[in-house]
Order: structure tokens, then sequence, then C-alpha cells
């Protein structure tokens, strides 16, 4: 398969006790307004910037940990002195590096990037964003060229000021310094040699299948049980979802169930890093739906593209009565008619009692990531087979 760079947003958390920069007798706004030069349109350097009076607080009112990256904003990459020590002379291709005055602390730094990247540089027709103004306002995914990113470690995009975008060499370039990485969320995987997905001929499909038999149950006992039947109609709930709390389940009687990245539940669920790993992928298809347990992020993704391409004369099914939607199908059959551009996606309730994920043949190798553990399928229908029938 030809390797394709990641590309990753900055995306600091809100974490309870993560401590923040903040102003001198300033509120929130008012730090707003001390970055507010740092994400202009052109990637101008800052002229004579002086720092105001800044202090760290914590955003849970306690806590006193050292914080290595501690601004809440997008789209100004503030970290400590031991960043500064190792990593200046790389952040410095990428932008101006200023001081900030931060009492009672060691030094902190900001990078003021001024390295932008034009719309050029990404798919409009294979990324998924909101627009407002002509402006980028939010990003689910993106699709960038990889001929005009790839020799970029740190950047921003003229049509999206407000956000930092570093490439998988600049996550490596902290990894050899020895630092930590801030917050990050995986967006794209660059365009490459490869076939759009819409060209590719379907030659598989497959069933994601989440059972106890290989992972832990997730259980979620307070959910919303017409949430739960939404999603099962791949109906759209984000508006309306709450996070929730859940609990990983490690054990059921004297059986031990295996933890992995893919939790057992009624439709897809992953961990935190395997919702960051597939991210770009899986947007196109679905909506994120978070779930803490325990302290871990959890994400359950409702699929809602949904394909009418159940072949019923050649599938082998079981009904319980002639007119029901079948519970049981022993032989799969699809209409290749309906199968243009398909990745990820359910059949309409009408087709089948129970709700199941089918997935292609084109999007395989992008699902089956090494580090990711516990994701289980299986083949259910081949080209080569029907034809064959």
């Amino acid at each position: 398969m030809h390797h394709s760079m990641s590309v990753f947003v900055l995306e600091p958390s809100d974490r309870f006790d993560r401590r923040v920069l903040q102003a001198v007798d300033e509120d929130d706004d008012g730090m707003f307004d001390v970055f507010e030069s740092f994400r202009s349109f052109d990637g101008e350097r800052l002229g004579a910037w002086k720092s105001p009076k800044m202090y760290l607080s914590t955003i849970g009112g306690s806590g006193g940990r050292h914080e290595t990256y501690p601004v809440r904003f997008p789209w100004v990459f503030v970290f400590d002195h031991e960043i500064h020590r190792r990593m200046a002379k790389y952040l410095s291709r990428w932008g101006q590096i200023v001081r900030l005055n931060v009492q009672g602390e060691k030094a902190y730094w900001a990078l003021n990037v001024t390295n932008i990247l034009n719309e050029k540089a990404y798919d409009p027709s294979r990324s998924s964003v909101r627009l407002e103004g002509g402006l980028i306002v939010e990003v689910q995914s993106l699709c960038f060229d990889d001929r005009l990113v790839g020799k970029n470690g740190i950047f921003r995009l003229a049509s999206m000021p407000t956000a930092i975008f570093l490439t998988e060499d600049a996550v490596h370039e902290f990894e050899r310094a020895g630092c930590s990485l801030p917050d990050l969320r995986q967006v794209s995987r660059c365009l490459d040699s490869s076939p759009a997905l819409s060209d590719r001929p379907i030659a598989e499909i497959y069933e994601w299948v989440s059972s106890i038999e290989t992972a832990a149950l997730l259980l979620i006992p307070d959910a919303d049980p017409s949430v739960r039947l939404s999603i099962q109609n791949g109906e759209s709930v984000v508006d309306k979802w709450n996070p929730l709390e859940g609990e990983i389940l490690e054990r059921e009687g004297r059986r031990k169930l295996k933890k992995t990245d893919f939790p057992c539940f009624f439709c897809p669920a992953m961990s935190e890093r395997a919702a960051k790993a597939l991210g770009p992928l899986l947007a196109k298809y679905g909506e994120f739906l978070p779930v803490v347990c325990g302290g871990e992020k959890y994400f359950i993704f409702n699929v809602l593209e949904v394909r009418d391409v159940l072949d019923e004369n050649e599938s082998v099914m079981r009904r319980l009565r002639p007119n029901e939607p079948p519970y049981r199908i022993d032989k799969w059959a699809f209409k290749t008619a309906g199968l243009g551009g398909a990745g990820i996606f359910r059949l309409p309730r009408r087709s089948i009692m129970v709700p199941q994920i089918f997935f292609t043949g084109a999007v395989l190798d992008d699902l089956l990531q090494p580090e990711l553990t516990g994701f289980t399928y299986q083949l259910l229908w081949s080209a080569e087979q029907q034809l064959g029938r």
C-alpha cells in the first residue's frame, strides 16, 4: 500500500486539572485579545509585540502540576522552557518564537506560525469541513496534497487561520527530541497516487463484527432508549447527545474478556486513540458520540450512510413472517450497481431486522491500523463469488 503522510491539528483539551495561562487582571476574553494577532490570514510576523504579565491558573480551581502546553486557543502554540531548549531550532523554521512574561514560573514561549498554505493544499471534494463566509470553521477531515504539504512540518491554512497543523514529520521531530506531544487530532492522510474511492471497483463486502468473544463489553446504563433506537435506524443524534458515563466490563462471570481498542457494543465503538487514528476516514460516513469509562474516553461510531444494495432475489434469507425483514441471512448477495464509491454503510431497516455495519474492500487497508487492537470483521460477499454462482 502506498504510504501517505498523516496530518494532525492542534486541539487543546479542557481537562479539569489543566493549568492554563491567564493575563493578570484579565479574564478569558482578555487572553483571547492577547493572542488575537497570532491568527493573521497572511502569516505576518509580530512587530514590537510585548507580552503582558501572565500567570498559570487551573481550570478545576486546584492543583499545581507543571503544564508543558498551557493554552486552550488552537491557533497559538505555547510551550515551556524544556520544549524551547530542545525544539527551538526546528520550531523557528515555521514561525516566530516570542517569550511570554509568566509570573512565578520558568520561561514560557509562543510560536507565531507564519508558514501559511493556500487553498490548493487540500482537496475540498474529498474533505469534510463546515464553511462560514468562505472560511473553514470546523474540520472533520481534510484531504491534503502531499506534494504541497510533504515538505512542511507546522503550518496554518489561509482559509482556516484559527488552526495549527502538524505533519507526521513534525510529530517525529518531537519524538526524536524526547519531548511530549501537545494535544493533537489526526485529520488527514495526504493524497497519494492511489485511485479515489469512487474510482475503485467494489470487489468485497465485509461485516464490522462486534462480539463479546473477542472484546470486553461496553456498558452504558443510563443511555436513553430512544437514542439507542435512533442509532439503530442510522439517524443522527449528535445534537441531542450528552457525553455519558459508561463502563468497560472485562469479566463475565468466571470468563475474562479482553480489553481492546474496539469494545463490544451493539454498534461500532472504539477507544480515543482508535478514533484519532481512524477519524479522517470514518468522519465521511457517520458521527462520533463520546462516552467516558473510568476516566478513559471512548466513542460510539454512529454510521449514517445508508445503501439500499441488498440483492434479495439472490440472497438466502430467513423470515418469521413474509412481510417482515429477515432475521438471518445465510447467503449474502449485493447489487453492484448501487455500490459505486461505497466505503462504510448500513442497510435500510426494511432490509434486515438486526442492524449490521458493512464496509467494502476499498477501505479495508485504511481500517487495519497496526497499532490498534481488537478490530474484527468477516467477509460476507465478493464479486468473484457472485459471478461464479
